[in-house]
Parts: structure tokens; sequence; C-alpha cells
């Protein structure tokens, strides 16, 4: 019974944790990434990243969650077990979190950061991504501090297409002092001075 009480504890803990992440990531979604990725706001780049990359993920390990608790619940409940309280509130609370996570996926599957590469020079870093959306790629271009941690979008392609894998990176050339995005099969496409 104290095994199946701190078993208890440890699950609902981790529920509350998730649930501060899935707010955290409902909130980029919708009041940051946009603007970030269209150039509008400054941040941090990594975020993007890491974000579009685990909100499915995590959407589909909370739905996982849910549909254990649910299934426990159910089960206490056919066999009159007491305790169902807990296993009712943690379900509840996983819906929520499901929902959520799901909600926030939405943007990152209309347009899915990728990153390509990195490049250091006159001492800031550059970070180029592509954006895939559902039948186009565009290529980013970020200006960051000399940690490569605070960004702001410095450039936007336009509309290429997905029907042959096209690989972008940066090129910087110190006798010019230019950094020039080059995608395999375009060449470059744009030219960037640094300051």
């Amino acid at each position: 019974m104290k095994q199946s009480l701190t078993s208890l504890s440890i699950i609902k803990c981790l529920t509350w944790m998730i649930l501060v992440i899935a707010i955290f990531y409902l909130a980029v979604a919708w009041f940051w990434k946009y603007e970030f990725i269209w150039g509008e706001k400054r941040g941090i780049y990594w975020l993007l990243i890491v974000f579009d990359w685990t909100v499915f993920p995590l959407a589909i390990i909370s739905l996982l969650g849910f549909i254990g608790a649910v299934t426990v619940l159910f089960a206490r409940l056919m066999r009159q077990q007491s305790g169902l309280r807990p296993w009712a509130l943690m379900s509840g609370v996983l819906l929520v979190i499901n929902l959520m996570l799901w909600f926030a996926s939405f943007p990152a599957f209309i347009s899915l950061s990728t990153h390509l590469g990195s490049i250091s020079a006159r001492g800031r870093v550059y970070h180029i991504s592509g954006i895939t959306a559902l039948i186009d790629i565009n290529y980013a271009l970020y200006e960051c501090d000399a940690l490569g941690f605070i960004c702001r979008q410095i450039y936007r392609s336009g509309d290429y297409s997905l029907t042959e894998p096209m690989r972008a990176k940066l090129v910087y050339n110190a006798r010019t002092n230019t950094l020039a995005v080059d995608v395999e099969g375009q060449g470059i496409i744009y030219v960037y001075n640094p300051k």
C-alpha cells in the first residue's frame, strides 16, 4: 500500500510538472512563435527549434498518460476500490494538458522550423533554418548575440517547392565581409553584410 501511495505521488508530481510545461508551450505557440519567425520579435532561437520538435511527442505522451489514468480509474471503479478521487482528478488534469498540447501543436504543424546550420562572423552568431509549410519551404536567417542566444530574423526567403529535399548553408567571405545563404540546387539566394 505504501509503495502504491509513493507511485501515485510521483505520478501526481509529474502530471503537475507537465501541466506547467503545457502552459508554457501554449504561450510560446500562440504569443511568440509567429512573431519570431516573421521577424517581428527577438527571442531565443533554440527555443523555437526545441519547441517545434518536442511539442508533438509531448502531446502523444500526454494522450497516452490520459488513456492510462482513465484505464486505472475505470479498473478501480469496476472493482469498487477506494481512492477514485486522485485518479479522477489526474485524468481531468491530463485531459486539459492533452488539449493544451494539441492546441499548441497547431502552429508547429503549420510552420515547422528545422535548424540547418550556424556560423560565427564579426562577433555574432548566425543561424539558418528551414521553415516547412504544408507544400513549400522558406529559409530564414537569424542574427544573434555572441553566444547565439538572443536572436532576430534578418531575412526570410520566398517559397521553394518541397518536391526535392534542399539543403542550405551559410557561407562567410571575410575579404568582402558578406554572409551568403547558399541553397543546394538554387545557388546563393541572399547576401548580408554583417555590421
